[in-house]
């Protein structure tokens, strides 16, 4: 009664408090982050650990168990499993829902330090990661051609492409999938390494040895110093058939004496296909691509963000030679957008159905509009508990 007598007595204050609710609800809607999934903290860390070229059997032996002992111990562990494959090791720890993912993060980071020294020193380090439902890619981009090799396409998205998106507002990360890096390949003959008196272990020593920049100390000029490095890295694929490896009375072995210098590309450890299909073709045009990624920042607005990669994708494309494509391969925002508006349409045919419910209950056009009129002042007002930063 209180409530009611107040808006009878005070009708422009009550106007007001309802205006103030209608202005804060519509400022907070405009900066509610839209996306798929809640922004839950899931109290799951994984630990992924690469030993290349080792087998699964050592991988577990020397890497997983000695992994799942030392991170036991750490509190509110619920659940350990692993998975040791060739040359990596996978360890899933599950905690209890009450226990702060950063701060068994950084527990179970504690223990893997501690550990570090009885693992072997040729792994790689190990890399911890908390599970994040939102880490997934928003959208995909496919770089292809039919003339250009998949190397130069790689390079042109990694070089060029990758740098111009992850400079757009909201872009966390973007992952290469399928395509081949440059790599120089020393194809090692055995006969010829034997009779050299040499071992594979030698030239990976020398190639080491023989390929750095280092610091050669300071030039002082007057008031002015300048700092000396003595440039030892390799330059050009045919200077590496000049390395020397070691010196046999007088006679200098080189590199390419031993072995065969290429100047390839890595083993292809990943596939992107593009599957078109042109008007009037009976079978579709499938062809190897190089795929860009695109991953947001935490918190970051999937549609927003899909909507500024979208507005630079013409300006992207103008960098992209006339014989290659760059096109969208995924795009999660349309799911998102559409299930929005979804949600949009039944919040109006409900207002509606409610408003039509009310009139026919109460044959009353006053009520009705009464109705009418606290139905979206309720519902605008209620976004301003949800009020996130933009």
């Amino acid at each position: 009664m209180v409530l009611s007598n107040l808006s009878i007595r005070r009708p422009v204050f009550t106007t007001m408090v309802m205006l103030a609710f209608v202005v804060l609800g519509i400022f907070a809607f405009r900066r509610l982050n839209v996306d798929e999934f809640p922004n839950v903290d899931l109290p799951v860390v994984t630990i992924t650990t690469q030993w290349p070229g080792a087998g699964p059997e050592s991988v577990e032996s020397d890497v997983t168990k000695k992994i799942e002992e030392a991170v036991n111990p750490v509190a509110g562990v619920k659940q350990i499993s692993s998975q040791s494959l060739e040359g990596v090791s996978s360890v899933v720890i599950l905690f209890n829902l009450n226990i702060r993912t950063v701060d068994a993060a950084n527990d179970v980071r504690e223990k893997l330090a501690r550990i570090r020294p009885e693992l072997p020193p040729d792994i790689k380090e190990p890399v911890l990661e908390r599970l994040d439902p939102a880490s997934t890619p928003i959208l995909s981009l496919t770089l292809s051609s039919d003339t250009i090799p998949i190397r130069e396409l790689t390079e042109l998205a990694d070089e060029t492409l990758r740098k111009r998106l992850e400079n757009i507002q909201g872009v966390g990360k973007v992952n290469l999938v399928g395509g081949q890096k440059r790599e120089v390949e020393v194809l090692l003959d055995p006969a010829r390494l034997y009779a050299q008196g040499l071992t594979p272990t030698d030239v990976i020593n020398a190639l080491r040895a023989g390929n750095l920049d280092l610091p050669a100390g300071r030039l002082e000029r007057g008031p002015r110093e300048t700092l000396l490095r003595v440039a030892g890295r390799v330059r050009k694929v045919r200077d590496f058939a000049d390395m020397p490896l070691r010196s046999v009375g007088g006679s200098v072995v080189r590199l390419g004496d031993v072995a065969t210098i290429k100047d390839g590309t890595e083993e292809r450890r990943s596939t992107s296909l593009l599957s078109q299909k042109p008007a009037g073709a009976a079978a579709p045009n499938v062809r190897s691509a190089v795929a860009l990624e695109i991953q947001k920042q935490s918190g970051a607005n999937t549609v927003a963000v899909a909507d500024a990669v979208l507005e630079r994708l013409e300006e992207l494309r103008g960098v992209v030679p006339a014989a290659a494509k760059l096109d969208i391969a995924v795009n999660n925002s349309v799911f998102i957008r559409t299930s929005l508006n979804a949600v949009e349409e039944d919040l109006l045919i409900g207002a509606a159905l409610t408003i039509l419910i009310v009139f026919l209950f109460l044959h009353s056009w006053r009520s009705t509009v009464i109705t009418g009129l606290t139905l979206p002042i309720s519902v605008i007002g209620a976004f301003m508990g949800r009020q996130t930063p933009g």
